[in-house]
């Protein structure tokens, strides 16, 4: 009983990440903010590696209980990944910001 009393209570745990981190990516003001980035130039790698860091957490496959902030933040994701993709596309959005 003890065992399942603490999965329940990671389960917990994970479903409020994954929710504090779809409102922080829909809330965000910037690709880069939707990202967990600095406002600055970022290379394709470090786009790549953050996109997938946050991907994880609010995949509308892996979080059911959040179905419709899950979609939203998983668009907001690949729209920014896509907006930052080439270092001449990221120069136009900071002239901009």
């Amino acid at each position: 009983m003890q065992c399942m009393r603490n999965f329940c209570e990671v389960q917990s745990c994970v479903v409020t990440v994954m929710v504090s981190t779809a409102e922080r990516i829909i809330a965000a003001s910037s690709p880069y903010a939707v990202l967990g980035l600095a406002e600055q130039y970022a290379a394709p790698n470090e786009v790549k590696a953050a996109y997938h860091a946050q991907s994880l957490l609010v995949h509308p496959d892996k979080c059911s209980s959040t179905m419709a902030a899950c979609e939203q933040a998983f668009a907001r994701l690949r729209d920014a990944r896509e907006q930052l993709r080439d270092f001449d596309q990221q120069h136009v959005l900071l002239q901009q910001l």
